[in-house]
């Protein structure tokens, strides 16, 4: 810079005129640069809310599965409750006894029968598994014997076309049913909690529904007639 100045200087006392009238040279001032907000583009705030949005999500997401495991936990809970006091109540470890247990007029009763012969009186998941739309075939007796262990099989099973023939079978009986009235009152009130955990158990699967939830509601008034 120096060098750059002598050298204007002898240039312009040559020609008689400073250097800074020479060439028009202004002092040098600073300038300060004046900050400005930046404008942001509709892209960007929309990408800027979609991410703000999906850490909102994220963070609902992971509160609901939590909620979501809790209650899981909670049922399991609960079923085994449940199926611990139908067992008891309904004394299923005992083989039954296929005295009065179908009609009889049926085509079916015959197998159902054989079946339990050869198991020795055993319901087990397979007699289930195999007779799931025979509930119509037992007798008020052998409702009252045989519904319990399919409901048993619809706790652990809510999904399951078991649940959904028991379900459909106790919704469509008549109140104050004939079949009902075999069940004495403790065993009516464990049937209303076993239907309980069974609705609950196809909301947490996600089978729930208006349809389901009103078969429901026709197997609550089923039951509390044939109590009162």
């Amino acid at each position: 810079m120096l060098a750059r100045n002598k050298t204007l200087a002898v240039f312009s006392k040559r020609n008689g005129r400073s250097a800074e009238t020479a060439l028009n040279i202004k002092p040098y001032s600073v300038r300060t640069a004046s900050v400005q907000t930046l404008p942001i583009s509709n892209v960007t705030k929309t990408r800027v809310t979609q991410s703000i949005n999906a850490v909102n999500i994220s963070a609902t997401m992971a509160a609901a599965a939590c909620q979501t495991d809790r209650s899981s936990h909670m049922s399991r809970t609960n079923k085994q409750t449940i199926l611990d006091r139908l067992e008891d109540c309904f004394d299923l470890r005992s083989d039954v006894s296929t005295n009065g247990l179908v009609y009889g007029s049926a085509w079916e009763d015959q197998d159902i029968l054989t079946a339990l012969q050869a198991k020795n009186g055993k319901v087990d998941d397979e007699f289930v598994g195999y007779f799931f739309d025979s509930l119509a075939n037992f007798t008020p007796k052998g409702f009252a014997t045989i519904l319990p262990f399919y409901l048993r099989f619809a706790l652990i099973h809510p999904t399951s076309d078991v649940a959904e023939r028991v379900i459909f079978r106790c919704a469509n009986l008549k109140p104050a049913s004939k079949y009902l009235g075999a069940f004495t009152q403790d065993q009516l009130e464990v049937l209303r909690i076993a239907f309980i955990e069974l609705e609950h158990g196809l909301a947490l699967a996600g089978e729930s529904s208006r349809f389901m939830a009103e078969k429901f509601e026709k197997v609550r008034q089923n039951l509390n007639s044939s109590s009162s």
